[in-house]
This record gives C-alpha cells, sequence and structure tokens, in this order.
C-alpha cells in the first residue's frame, strides 16, 4: 500500500499539468482568504466609525438637552419673578393663611 501511495505521489508531483493545477487552486484559495480579511478589516473599521458617530451625537443630544432645560428653568424663574413683582398678584400678607398655603407653598 505505502509503495502504491509513494507512485501515485511521485507521479502527481512530476506531471506539470497536476503542478500548475495545485498552484492556481492555491493561489485562488490565497485570493480567497486575502479578500475575506480585506472585507472583515473593512467591515470593523465601519462598525467603529459608526460607534464613535454615535458616541458623538449622544454627547451632542446630553448637552442640548441640558441647554433647553436650563432655558426652561430661566423662564420659569423669569415668569416666577414678573409675577411675584408684578403689582396685581396679591402678596402673601393680603391673602388668608389657608389660601396662602396653596398659592405660595408655604
Amino acid at each position: 500500500m505505502k509503495t502504491v501511495w509513494n507512485a501515485i505521489t511521485t507521479w502527481v508531483s512530476n506531471n506539470a499539468f497536476f503542478v500548475w493545477l495545485g498552484s492556481i487552486v492555491l493561489i485562488v484559495l490565497g485570493w480567497e482568504k486575502i479578500k475575506s480579511d480585506i472585507k472583515k478589516e473593512a467591515k470593523k473599521a465601519e462598525r467603529s466609525a459608526i460607534a464613535q458617530k454615535q458616541a458623538e451625537v449622544r454627547v451632542r443630544v446630553n448637552e442640548r438637552s441640558t441647554e433647553i432645560i436650563n432655558e426652561e428653568r430661566q423662564h420659569a424663574d423669569a415668569a416666577l419673578q414678573a409675577r411675584d413683582h408684578s403689582p396685581d398678584y396679591p402678596s402673601s400678607d393680603s391673602v388668608r393663611d389657608d389660601i396662602a398655603r396653596v398659592i405660595f407653598r408655604d
């Protein structure tokens, strides 16, 4: 059995057609491996770029939310101050105690 195997491998390795065929198969397989590696690296780079952009968007959204909250707080404070200094709005001294607790949250 060993001699048959040795005879077959010797004949195949000495036959130029099989050597060329083997070389072409190895080249094609190597090229496919290179292409798949390039695709994997491109997907990995794309994912990291997307993750970075999402992180930047999250930061901008948080900053804008903080700005909106601060603007709303300023508007509310200005409205309360305008209400408290309005001559039409009653002071806590001119209203009964039980009503003053509701209006002024004392």
